[in-house]
């Protein structure tokens, strides 16, 4: 039975948090770590069925390469005051 547009943005919710998870746990552990997304891309989850050979009831949402950085990155200074608003737009 096909699953409903609700189970299916429940699943790919589910999926995105387990990958925000893996990432937060690599960081944690001195490791580099990126996603790199296959959904909704058809020729990449194509390519990694084929490279896992991966069954076709499986939809790989990303790869997540991990490895130990080859330099010491210093994080981005995103914050930016004007992107800030109190009572109001």
């Amino acid at each position: 039975m096909p699953l409903s547009f609700v189970e299916i943005l429940f699943v790919l919710l589910i999926g995105i948090l387990i990958v925000r998870n893996i990432l937060l746990a690599a960081e944690s552990l001195g490791l580099g770590a990126v996603w790199t997304a296959a959904y909704p891309y058809r020729d990449r989850i194509q390519s990694i069925r084929t490279f896992v050979s991966m069954p076709g009831r499986v939809l790989p949402l990303c790869i997540i390469p991990i490895g130990y950085p080859s330099t010491e990155v210093k994080p981005k200074q995103k914050f930016d005051e004007k992107k800030i608003h109190y009572n109001g737009w």
